[in-house]
């Protein structure tokens, strides 16, 4: 059900576009769905599905996504919903703001035209936390060249709740600081923090993060740390120095990450 309202909402941010899907003569399908079944790797975490939709709607756009949806396991509406809601919010703003700023540039071939991608990483798949990075990629025609954004979900399935950074660390503790400085040191020593403002220890700018096999990733997006032309940027914080900075809440999630 909750697969089915997400397709439908996609669906209708296509017609505010004031178009129709169209077939085409290479692809006479021009609104697809698959699912396919993915076993937990080693037999550890959920299965999932892999959901891809793929939508033209020539000569205006085009679409194409690939996220997963739990379908056994514990928290299997709650992840569901998030990471639906999440793709739901991004591409509802991208085609509205398609709409509103229509370029009326005369288009031939849908390949010309603005398009909106949805990429995705199981960073972490275990039999407690899934964390999935979604990367959007997006196109306005005319524009100088694409961009892309990223957001992130960490979901416990023991809480049956999306996590927040702070769940991870002791209360009222300096994590943001002390993760920020990490950060801009890695991002110095590779030449890439030129725009520093984009590392400052800020909520914001460390909103897109994930659990990985290896650390806590920070994900930066593009423009946020450094020019277009060096593109997103990543920071992974071993466990063993989140351990040394004696920020991590024992009994938090990653607790035992770091015993």
């Amino acid at each position: 059900m909750k697969r089915l309202a997400l397709i439908l909402v996609l669906l209708c941010a296509v017609c505010v576009l004031g178009v129709v899907p169209v077939a085409r003569a290479d692809d006479p399908t021009s609104f697809v769905t698959t699912e396919i079944v993915i076993p937990a790797p080693d037999a550890e975490g959920p299965t999932y599905l892999k959901i891809t939709v793929q939508m033209d709607a020539p000569p205006r756009a085009r679409f194409r996504m690939e996220f997963p949806n739990l379908i056994d396991g514990d928290g299997v509406n709650g992840f569901n919903t998030a990471i639906n809601g999440l793709i739901t919010e991004s591409f509802s703003a991208f085609s509205q703001s398609l709409a509103e700023n229509d370029t009326n540039i005369p288009l031939t071939d849908v390949s010309s035209g603005s398009f909106f991608q949805l990429t995705t990483e199981n960073l972490y798949w275990a039999a407690d936390l899934l964390s999935v990075k979604l990367t959007f990629g997006y196109y306005y025609a005319g524009a100088a060249h694409p961009s892309s954004f990223s957001r992130t979900l960490t979901y416990s399935q023991t809480l049956d709740k999306a996590l927040a950074l702070s769940d991870l660390f002791i209360a009222k503790s300096d994590y943001l600081q002390q993760i920020a400085a990490f950060c801009q040191n890695d991002l110095k020593a590779q030449d890439f923090l030129v725009f520093p403002d984009g590392a400052e220890p800020k909520a914001e700018n460390y909103r897109s993060w994930n659990l990985t096999g290896e650390g806590l990733q920070i994900n930066f997006d593009d423009y946020q740390v450094a020019p277009h032309a060096v593109g997103p940027l990543t920071v992974v914080i071993p466990y063993f120095d989140l351990a040394q900075m004696g920020i991590v809440d024992p009994e938090g999630p990653i607790g035992t990450f770091v015993q």
